[in-house]
């Protein structure tokens, strides 16, 4: 998330999927010091997670338009010129491309959507191509956070040592290895960020 979005302090994101992916990139949106953020997920249990991690905002986007909710967040004008105004940051840990459109529509002047959900192969997205070039938005991937090893990886040990990144955290229960359908289906019920399985 460093490398690749940059997030200033101040800047306002959206994190779709509250997972061990979007917990992440909450926490290192907490650690950039943005302003917002604002997790959504449909599994409404997962906003203790996103809270505990940094998320200042949780959206459940089942039976509300998450644009329009969003938007209200952030006080953003309603009925502006190519819908400008509302996050500078929305990232899409789900890899869905109604998400990617949805995320589009909810930006900011000069904001970006960040991909960072892996999709079938073969998906394919549609946007209106103006509310790329009409008020600057754009759209990138990120593959594994465009990490640099060397520089990164020492760069979280020493943010997790001053405690301001959360590792432990993370790992919610473990579970014997032959328990494995139970991690799923705790994970798909929200009651973990993450299982781990010891041999």
């Amino acid at each position: 998330m460093w490398n690749r979005a940059r997030v200033r302090t101040g800047e306002t994101a959206v994190v779709f999927g509250v997972g061990g992916v979007g917990l992440n990139v909450i926490q290192a949106l907490r650690v950039a010091r943005a302003s917002r953020i604002i997790a959504v997920d449909t599994v409404a249990s997962k906003e203790k997670f996103a809270r505990q991690f940094g998320a200042t905002d949780f959206v459940d986007p089942r039976g509300v338009d998450v644009v329009q909710e969003v938007r209200r967040l952030l006080d953003a004008p309603l009925g502006a010129f190519a819908n400008a105004g509302g996050a500078d940051w929305v990232f899409d840990c789900v890899g869905r491309p109604e998400i990617v459109r949805d995320g589009l529509e909810m930006l900011d002047w000069g904001g970006n959507v960040v991909i960072l959900g892996v999709p079938p192969h073969d998906t394919e997205l549609a946007a209106l191509f103006t509310r790329l070039t009409t008020v600057d938005r754009g759209i990138m991937g990120c593959r594994y956070g465009s990490v640099r090893p060397h520089h990164d990886i020492p760069m979280i040990i020493e943010l997790y040592r001053s405690g301001q990144f959360l590792l432990d955290e993370l790992v919610s229960a473990t579970y014997p290895l032959d328990q494995f359908e139970t991690v799923l289906h705790d994970l798909h019920e929200g009651r973990l960020a993450r299982g781990v399985l010891t041999f």
